[in-house]
């Protein structure tokens, strides 16, 4: 039996637990335990790894999505988004002059996120109102989006925003071939941020 850990990228291992009776193999991404040799049944070991990583953690905290659907015009997508970053908490105050945005890597400076190439009609808010630092614009198979927050999210920061957009319905909704009295409405179910665990 072997185990193979595999690191975020550009990880670098500190520390890891030697097990006995086997033999390890590590490298910048990655650690392998195994294979065991002469290991009694039902034994258990923990195994501990410890490496740095100066990449921020983003994380979703609530993702809420409402979809209304017209038969006859457009669709429109309202969706928010609330963003933790899980990466070790800021000591002390924040500011500017300190942060260097060219040298700092972990903080959370933007989010780009790809929609459907029928998306049209964009908007992004915060809690205080529109933002103008963002960016769009239309691939041959899907719309680029690209926003940046009023501020870097730090560790243990959260920042939380609107964003929508309307679609064609003809695109999404369409007749049920058993039944024409009942319409088929066609959709994704998962975010489509860079990056970001839900």
């Amino acid at each position: 039996m072997k185990s193979t850990f595999k690191l975020p990228e550009k990880s670098s291992i500190l520390d890891y637990s030697r097990v006995e009776k086997s033999s390890e193999k590590t490298s910048n991404s990655k650690i392998e335990f195994g294979s065991y040799q002469n290991v009694q049944p039902l034994s258990r070991l923990p195994i501990y790894i410890h490496y740095s990583h100066d990449k921020p953690l983003p994380l979703f905290k609530n993702v809420t999505w409402t979809v209304t659907v017209s038969h006859w015009e457009s669709i429109q997508v309202d969706e928010y988004y609330e963003v933790y970053n899980q990466i070790a908490k800021l000591v002390g105050e924040f500011g500017r002059i300190d942060y260097n945005e060219w040298t700092n890597s972990y903080a959370i400076r933007n989010f780009r996120s790809s929609l459907p190439v029928q998306a049209h009609n964009l908007y992004y808010v915060d809690a205080i109102g529109n933002i103008s630092e963002s960016n769009a614009y239309r691939g041959a198979n899907e719309v680029n989006f690209e926003i940046r927050p009023r501020f870097p999210i730090m560790g243990g920061w959260k920042t939380s925003w609107n964003q929508g957009y309307s679609l064609p319905a003809i695109n999404y909704v369409s007749f049920n071939e058993q039944d024409t009295n009942q319409f088929v409405f066609t959709t994704r179910l998962s975010h489509q941020f860079e990056g970001i665990t839900a």
